[in-house]
């Protein structure tokens, strides 16, 4: 009986951990971004990039590996205008990605369903 509860939640949890550890990542670039600490802001957006790319779509990931190289490459003679704005463009496209593909918050309505599921598999009525 746990093991099939333990079966139940699993998926939920690889879920919010996944959840947890890019939220993470995004406070971490975000700060990076408020203190003008661009080597930081570009680290962490390569490593959203790469907690998201099982997701995206190869052109999705060609226009974001494109705008990568291209930041790499102001950055390496010094153009941190021009890498800046890349990197801002960057951060728009990761956002407005991981809010397409509901990276950014969790799926409430499923986790609702997977409570349903449970109540109703151990017989769990609303008065207890």
């Amino acid at each position: 009986m746990i093991e099939d509860v333990k079966e139940d939640f699993a998926p939920f949890n690889m879920s919010m951990l996944h959840y947890i550890a890019l939220s993470r990542i995004i406070e971490s670039k975000d700060k990076a971004y408020m203190e003008n600490n661009i080597d930081d802001w570009f680290k962490g957006l390569n490593r959203i990039y790469i907690k998201i790319v099982f997701k995206l779509k190869p052109e999705e990931v060609d226009v974001i590996e494109d705008g990568f190289r291209k930041a790499k490459d102001y950055l390496g003679v010094g153009n941190r205008k021009e890498a800046s704005e890349l990197l801002f463009n960057l951060d728009k496209c990761l956002v407005l990605f991981m809010d397409k593909y509901k990276m950014i918050f969790p799926n409430i309505k499923a986790s609702i369903m997977g409570f349903d599921k449970l109540k109703d598999r151990y017989g769990i009525n609303e008065d207890g």
